[in-house]
Parts: C-alpha cells; sequence; structure tokens
C-alpha cells in the first residue's frame, strides 16, 4: 500500500512538473493599439517587450502591434517610446485586445544633470559624426531580423505601338497582349525572417550574410501575366549561333542582353527567376539599409554632413535605457530637403534615434530628359539604435519613398552577328513605348537581441542560394505564429487575390 501511495505521489509531482512546463511553452496573443494620450493619435514604431526578458516587437506606423510570448505572470509588458513615459502593465493570462495611452515627456534643459551648461545644438550635431566610428564599430555582430517590403505601383499611362518586329516566336500581338493585361494598379508585400551576420573585417570579401529562414509573399497575381513575353523573349535569346547576340537600344544607349540560366546551364523559369531575383534584392536592400544605418551616406545625412544648412534648436531632453539624451530638432535654412527630430546621448554623442522626412514635395530629385523622367515626391525615415556592450546596434529601420517614372522613347531590342567591320542586324523588335507610373515604397527592419559571435563562425556561414518564397492570397496571424513581427496594416491586412 505504501508502494502504491509512493507512486501515486511520484505520478502527481510528475503532472504537476509537466503541467508546468506545459504552461511555460503556452503562448498568448496580445493585440492592440499605442496612442498619444492626448492627441489619440497611433504612436509608430514604440518598443513593446516583456521587462525580464527583452523579447519584443513594435508597433506599426498605425500604433498597431501585434504581440506572442511564453506565459509568465510574474513579467510585465513594457511599451516604451522615445520623448513619452514608459509604460508597463502585468502580462495578461489571457489572449487580449489592448489600448495603451503614452503620455509625452519631454525632460526641462535644467534638469539634465550631464552638463551644468547645455552645449550650443551644432556642437552635438558635429560630435555625432566626430564620435561615429566608436559608437558605432564594426564588429562580429549577428541578430535575428524580419524585413517587410511593401510596394504599390500605379501605372497612370501605357501605350506601345509596333514599328517593327522580325524575330521568330514573338508577334505584335505579344505585345499587345503583355499591355492589356497589365494591371493599372500593382500591389505586392513580401516579409521575410531570418538572421543577419555581419563582418567586423574590411578585408572580408562579404561584409554582411544572409539567412532566411521563412518567406511570404502576397501580390497580384494579374501582373505574372504581363512577364510571359519576359520568359519568352528569355528563350529565344538562348537560340543564338556563335557569333550572335542581343542589344536593347533606345537613341544612344544600348545594353548587351544575356539570358538567365540556372546551374545545370538551362534557361531559368519564370519561378526560378522570381525566387533568385529575389534573395539577390533582399541582399541588396539589406547592404543599402546596413550602409544607411552606419551613417555614411551621405545623401541620406545631408543635415549632419553640411549643418550649417540647416537650423537646429534643443527643445528639450529624454532619459533613454537609464542614457540622457538631448531632443534635437531641425529643418533647412533655405532650400535644403529635410526636417525632423533627432535624439542624441548627452553623453556620448551618439544619435539613437531619428525621424525626419522631406521638408516638402520639391525636396527630391526631379529629371526629365529626351523622354525619360523621374521625381522623388516624397521621403521618410526612421530609425532607432540600442545601446549594447560594445557600442549602438540598429534596432529598427524604416523608409518610405514615393517616386514617379516616364519613359516616352523608342525601345529596340536587336540582334546582331559579329562581323569584320560592322555587325550584321539580324532580327528586331522595335516599339513607341510610353509608360508613367507612380510608385510608393516602404521597408522596414526589426532586429532583436543582436549578439557578438566569432570569425571562425562567420566564415562557416553558408548563405541562401535562393529562396522558397510561400505565395499566399491573403495574410494570416497564423503564418508567423512563432516570430515576433510588425503588426501588418489594416491595408496589408484587407488586401486579398482573387
Amino acid at each position: 500500500m505504501l508502494k502504491h501511495k509512493q507512486l501515486l505521489i511520484a505520478a502527481l509531482a510528475v503532472l504537476i512538473l509537466l503541467s508546468g512546463g506545459l504552461r511555460a511553452q503556452e503562448t498568448r496573443i496580445l493585440q492592440g493599439r499605442v496612442i498619444d494620450l492626448k492627441t489619440g493619435e497611433g504612436l509608430p514604431y514604440v518598443s513593446i517587450f516583456l521587462k525580464n526578458s527583452q523579447s519584443g516587437t513594435i508597433s506599426n506606423e498605425q500604433g498597431q502591434f501585434n504581440f506572442r510570448a511564453p506565459i509568465d505572470v510574474t513579467d510585465s509588458l513594457v511599451f516604451q517610446y522615445l520623448g513619452y513615459k514608459n509604460e508597463a502593465i502585468p502580462f495578461p493570462d489571457t489572449d487580449s485586445l489592448l489600448t495603451i495611452q503614452l503620455r509625452e515627456e519631454i525632460i526641462q534643459l535644467t534638469e539634465l544633470l550631464v552638463y551644468a551648461q547645455v552645449p550650443e545644438p551644432e556642437f552635438i550635431i558635429q560630435k555625432i559624426l566626430e564620435n561615429r566610428s566608436k559608437n558605432y564599430p564594426l564588429l562580429y555582430i549577428k541578430s535575428p531580423f524580419f524585413i517587410r517590403k511593401r510596394d504599390t505601383y500605379v501605372v497612370k499611362n501605357l501605350d506601345a505601338t509596333v514599328k517593327r518586329i522580325d524575330v521568330p516566336g514573338i508577334t505584335a500581338n505579344h505585345i499587345q497582349q503583355m499591355v492589356e493585361a497589365f494591371p493599372d494598379t500593382i500591389m505586392s508585400y513580401s516579409d521575410n525572417a531570418g538572421m543577419l551576420y555581419r563582418s567586423a573585417n574590411p578585408a572580408d570579401s562579404v561584409s554582411q550574410k544572409l539567412v532566411v529562414h521563412k518567406s511570404v509573399s502576397l501580390k497580384d497575381k494579374s501582373f505574372d501575366t504581363s512577364l510571359d513575353l519576359i520568359q519568352i523573349f528569355n528563350e529565344t535569346l538562348q537560340k543564338n549561333t556563335p557569333g550572335e547576340y542581343w542589344i536593347a537600344k533606345s537613341g544612344l544607349i544600348k545594353i548587351d542582353l544575356e539570358p538567365s540560366t540556372n546551374e545545370k546551364g538551362e534557361i531559368k523559369t519564370q519561378a526560378e527567376e522570381l525566387e533568385n531575383q529575389q534573395i539577390r534584392l533582399l541582399r541588396l536592400k539589406f547592404k543599402t539599409d546596413m550602409a544607411y544605418a552606419s551613417l555614411s551616406v551621405k545623401d541620406d545625412w545631408e543635415f549632419l554632413y553640411e549643418p550649417q544648412n540647416y537650423h537646429f534648436k534643443i527643445i528639450g531632453g529624454t532619459i533613454i535605457n537609464g542614457e540622457e539624451a538631448y531632443l534635437i530638432d531641425f529643418k533647412p535654412r533655405k532650400k535644403e530637403r529635410f526636417s525632423g527630430r533627432l535624439f542624441v546621448s548627452a553623453t556620448s554623442y551618439a544619435l539613437i534615434k531619428a525621424d525626419y522626412h522631406f521638408n516638402d514635395a520639391k525636396s527630391g530629385v526631379d529629371f526629365s530628359m529626351l523622354g525619360v523622367g523621374y521625381s522623388e515626391d516624397s521621403y521618410s525615415a526612421s530609425i532607432y539604435f540600442e545601446k549594447t556592450g560594445t557600442g549602438y546596434f540598429p534596432t529598427y529601420i524604416s523608409r518610405t519613398v514615393g517616386n514617379s517614372f516616364k519613359f516616352n522613347r523608342s525601345l529596340s531590342l536587336i540582334k546582331r552577328k559579329d562581323r569584320f567591320l560592322f555587325d550584321k542586324k539580324l532580327a528586331e523588335i522595335k516599339v513607341d513605348l510610353a509608360i508613367t507610373v507612380n510608385a510608393l515604397e516602404s521597408t522596414e527592419i526589426l532586429f532583436t537581441d543582436a549578439q557578438n559571435f566569432t570569425a571562425t563562425e562567420y566564415q562557416a556561414i553558408e548563405e541562401n542560394k535562393k529562396l522558397e518564397i510561400l505565395s499566399i492570397k491573403r495574410f494570416s496571424d497564423d503564418l508567423w505564429k512563432d516570430y515576433n513581427i510588425i503588426e501588418p496594416t489594416k491595408q496589408m491586412k484587407e488586401y486579398s487575390i482573387h
């Protein structure tokens, strides 16, 4: 009997331990919106994290968030937004829909403890670049990432008149079908999650490596119909005999064309081309945005490199993770491009946060010549850095660019054959093409849990050769149930493909 009791007690103990273990692995879904207490407006890019573990996410530009985490009744959920008072709530034990109100908190300059006399804002701005290499050092850093790319292209005008076509397999009807199938509006959303590895050695042939764990794409499939001609033309390119080649020509501008092939030397299918293109574009995006985060791209940080052209004003201070920071507003003195707000450490002079945008619609590039036009109509950027043991690492980057493109010229695709003096024209497609497109392109990158690692580990990392893209027709929360992501906008959730 005693033995049975001991077995029963042991079994109960095991059940209790198991139930505790299972409970620790359960997750709760917290959704909601963070708003300004005074105005009721949504606050974009609020940091939301568990106090003890620091795992978290960030709200979208409308203040909406979606947070998944293991249950921990002793922990608190913290809402942190620079320039606002932190808000902490007990972590709910059930799925919840929350509305969090944050109060703006700007400390008076007389309350800052670092200096008895606050320096001039121009001095602070100068110190940002002077201390750049110390505050943002080259290190072997790895960090999980989530990146969202959102693109909307509105075709205002598209007209193609075939002037000549004598290429076997391609007819004027193909081109007309492409024009008719081309949608008026092309929308696409792509989400990718994985790990970014950054090198500390400038001599490394690759300065950073990308390992993508999951890739999801939501895009208008009607655009694929217009890609059929590309596949047909790609196959036509491959049918060259020795000495033959293709060029694209518009006026004096010409480009040699080569067919895309896979590892076996075969022409890539449309699916293969898109998969390879996606990983190439993703690598390029990270290369561009991490260069931006290093404060080295002068065009994007014009107000830091040419401060004499801007008016700066210290409006107060704040405390960021125990570090005092100045809040500095800036605007152009004359016709410079940007205006916004900077958060600068009062001790290290590191730029901790920047929110800025074009000062007006005419701030961007505006180019038009010989039937080709391009203009930047809008630009906005936000970037946050978090202090680690050895420097500052970006935790969030957001950039949105609005532009328009016009092309109204003759475009020729020409097949030629090598000859001694002048190459012979074998075939040509010549089209008078007129197209006007307005674009809005947005990228958001969320980094979490940045850690140091070794040069040996870096050399062993192998990047994805291509992406296995999950194409969906409508966004679902279940797609990312094991990840902390940036909450999709209302537009994303409502957008679906029929």
